[in-house]
């Protein structure tokens, strides 16, 4: 369930295993680099897709949105490939997790320590 930066570098950059997607669970201005948070540096993981955990908790309820609402946050990652989702330092990437998981996928890692380590 939970990778290191090595798996990381070995499947997608050293053997460019087109069957791994990279999911930084990020805000947006931590994926870009505009705000940079205790991090090394700002930016992501080249070919990232960016899409925040957070996005599927409702505001007011502080429950997750519906498995529809949760499908439609997840339209570039497919379901036949092995998703390694980071965040900042384990929180969001968690949350990911367990929502891709509620919605059938099957092959979810979490890399471990995020981006801040």
């Amino acid at each position: 369930m939970v990778i290191e930066w090595t798996a990381v570098h070995d499947d997608v950059y050293a053997r460019r295993g087109p069957s791994v997607v990279l999911l930084d669970t990020r805000p947006k201005g931590q994926y870009t680099g505009a705000i940079v948070n205790g991090a090394v540096r700002g930016g992501h993981i080249p070919h990232a897709i960016n899409i925040e955990g957070l996005r599927a908790i409702d505001g007011t309820s502080q429950l997750w949105k519906s498995m529809d609402e949760l499908t439609e946050m997840y339209p570039e990652i497919p379901k036949d490939k092995t998703v390694y989702a980071y965040c900042h330092d384990g929180f969001r990437n968690t949350l990911a997790y367990m929502q891709l998981k509620a919605l059938g996928y099957e092959d979810v890692r979490l890399y471990n320590g995020g981006w801040a380590h």
